[in-house]
């Protein structure tokens, strides 16, 4: 995968900027090389034409004077060719006229009462061949400045990818572990290596949490399956002949069942979660009457406890059957750690721009090494707090995901009473 990236970046970067340079160079060159020309072309036939406008001045004193038996010694030494003739009204004006290599000047001359036409032909042989021999030496020169820059541009170019092959051979050879150096990196490379530091650090933090999550679900799993195959093989031996035994092993085998079932019920859930599967319909709900349900129910369910709702009239927008299973997973772990006889509080005000959900039991609490990571999946706390109890060690994960999907926030803390976890829900505005 790295070495296709690593050769994706050659072709996409070495490649595309030098035929960039080429194509980018070649036009400017090509425009240079066109103006180059046509301005040396006007100023070429400019001064042709102003050398035989001097020219047909001095011509036409000699006719105007009678010495034109002169002029073909003058055209002659002047390398210009000229022939005279009657006026036939062809031109009536001075002309320039360009044929090829020549360069053509036709005027009119009054001598006396005689009328005359003449030419004026000089070539340019000599200019168009210093100008072809100039045109030769710039593309000549524009291909080896062009083949020069190409050259220096690969090099640069080269020397810029360099840093990125040197990543991608960092991470192909080190693993996700291994994080880029960025003591050497610059500019625009510094913060792509830092980019690409928080990427591993972010695919590192899911990989090992994925990595824990599978030993301890796989742990959680174990223990329950070993009784029940213990008390299979125990009901197998003696279970036949002894009702007590077979008793206490279906009773066993019962409440392990019970503990996975809840226990992949809450992997699925947590597995759904991640993935993103798992769809909030969120409605306004009234709070209180929600609550007084929740309480309602557990009263009906557990009789060791005494519940007691203090509530204002309060309103969130939620999905009633998500916050029904928050406040449940938090009556069931306050359930589990309170004395028998103790009193679970569940309360719910608006302060600030926050409704406050409280849910305090009367139990031993938690540790304040172990306060801080009560919300992480598969986490055991104090030996209080411990699967004897019946916990999973997934409600409070599964708590927390709720209610930051909710935009709210979850704490725990110590009372004088217990545990207490405080969530906190946006008001409605």
């Amino acid at each position: 995968m790295l070495s296709k990236i690593r050769s994706k970046i050659n072709r996409s970067i070495v490649v595309k900027s030098t035929i960039t340079n080429i194509v980018l160079f070649g036009l400017i060159f090509l425009a240079l090389g066109c103006g180059i020309y046509q301005a040396f072309s006007s100023i070429m036939f400019e001064g042709a034409t102003l050398v035989l406008e001097d020219h047909s001045r001095v011509i036409s004193d000699f006719v105007k004077e009678g010495y034109s038996d002169i002029i073909p010694s003058y055209a002659e030494n002047s390398a210009i060719v000229v022939t005279m003739s009657p006026a036939s009204g062809a031109f009536a004006s001075s002309e320039v006229v360009i044929d090829g290599v020549e360069i053509i000047y036709r005027f009119t001359v009054q001598s006396g009462t005689e009328s005359y036409d003449i030419v004026i032909t000089k070539t340019l042989a000599k200019e168009w061949k210093a100008i072809r021999t100039m045109l030769i030496f710039l593309i000549g020169a524009s291909v080896i400045l062009v083949a020069f820059i190409l050259f220096i541009t690969t090099i640069t170019t080269r020397r810029t990818v360099k840093p990125i092959h040197e990543m991608i051979n960092t991470i192909n050879n080190g693993g996700l572990d291994v994080r880029l150096d960025v003591a050497n990196s610059q500019n625009e490379l510094k913060l792509l290596a830092e980019t690409f530091n928080e990427l591993l650090d972010r695919i590192w933090k899911v990989y090992k949490n994925q990595e824990q999550f599978v030993s301890d679900a796989s742990h959680e799993l174990r223990t329950p399956l070993l009784v029940i195959q213990g008390y299979s093989d125990l009901m197998e031996r003696w279970g036949k002949n002894d009702e007590s035994v077979q008793a206490e092993a279906v009773a066993s085998i019962k409440r392990e069942a019970v503990y996975m079932n809840k226990l992949v019920e809450r992997l699925l859930f947590l597995a759904n979660a991640d993935q993103n599967r798992l769809k909030i319909d969120f409605k306004e709900v009234d709070l209180p009457e929600l609550l007084d349900s929740i309480i309602h129910d557990s009263i009906l369910i557990d009789d060791t406890h005494t519940y007691k709702l203090e509530t204002e009239n309060l309103h969130i927008r939620a999905d009633a059957s998500l916050i029904k299973q928050l406040i449940r997973i938090l009556l069931d772990n306050s359930a589990k750690y309170s004395i028998v006889g103790g009193k679970i509080n569940v309360r719910a005000y608006q302060k600030d721009k926050y409704i406050f959900i409280e849910v305090e039991d009367n139990g031993p609490g938690v540790s304040e090494e172990n306060l801080a990571h009560i919300f992480e999946r598969f986490y055991k706390a104090d030996n209080s707090r411990t699967r004897k109890k019946g916990g999973t060690g997934l409600g409070l994960s599964i708590a927390r995901w709720i209610v930051e999907e909710h935009g709210g926030k979850i704490r725990a803390s110590n009372t004088s009473n217990g545990l207490l976890i405080t969530i906190l829900f946006p008001r409605i505005s």
